[in-house]
């Protein structure tokens, strides 16, 4: 029989329904370390590093000030979302596949008219808020890691729009599921999904938030722990 993850790691994931807490004191979220100076790092703009700006300020002048980074899609010089690449056949759930589709067809209408982006914007954010109320119960699985992947880069084409309490709730648990993700424990007959799950969650989530979100410090430090999960 598959040992796959750790149940007793798993709760972490539920952050949405139950804050996570150390010795039983509720964390810091990431939204209000977003209003201390430590929190923003270089190469975010002065002012965040200089001011301390109450959240949803902070996010706005981020989207507003910040030097964009090239979307992974860029990187790879692919023509839809690299997500697609190394999907596993019917195994997503319908509200992670919409995330997918969503940034397919971002890619695809790239150069298309304003209107037609705005309203893939507008659908991105309805696809998030249905997937988050999904992922708030979820526990560790190829669907979580593909879901908070498409979520990543979701925020970072259209975070812009999106509204600031859609979007730190977005990266509370995507930051939450990333940082915990090299705790839970795989045994050597794991499933092969799950030993996909765990890359995707404890390597490329991380990765992906690190280079996505560099100006967010704790998001920076990610790349540490998913450099010694490799």
């Amino acid at each position: 029989m598959s040992t796959t993850f750790d149940p007793t790691k798993e709760a972490a994931l539920q952050i949405l329904a139950k804050p996570a807490s150390t010795n039983g004191k509720p964390e810091t979220s990431l939204s209000q370390l977003a209003s201390r100076n430590a929190f923003w790092c270089k190469p975010a703009p002065k002012p965040l590093r200089k001011e301390r700006l109450a959240a949803d300020e902070a996010l706005t002048l981020f989207w507003n000030e910040r030097t964009p980074r090239a979307s992974l899609a860029e990187l790879c010089a692919a023509e839809g979302t690299p997500l697609e690449w190394g999907k596993l056949s019917r195994s997503l759930s319908a509200a992670t596949q919409a995330l997918v589709d969503l940034l397919t067809k971002a890619h695809v209408e790239d150069s298309a008219d304003e209107k037609s982006r705005k309203k893939a914007k507008r659908e991105a954010q309805a696809a998030l808020t249905t997937w988050l109320e999904a992922a708030a119960a979820a526990t560790p699985s190829y669907d979580l890691g593909m879901g908070c992947l498409a979520t990543a880069s979701l925020l970072h084409e259209f975070g812009e729009l999106l509204s600031p309490s859609l979007t730190w709730r977005s990266l509370e648990l995507l930051w939450n599921t990333a940082r915990h993700a090299t705790a839970w424990n795989l045994g050597a007959d794991a499933a092969p999904e799950d030993v996909v799950a765990s890359q995707l969650l404890g390597v490329e989530l991380p990765l992906t938030l690190a280079y996505l979100f560099a100006e967010m410090a704790p998001m920076a430090r990610l790349a540490h722990a998913a450099s010694d999960f490799l």
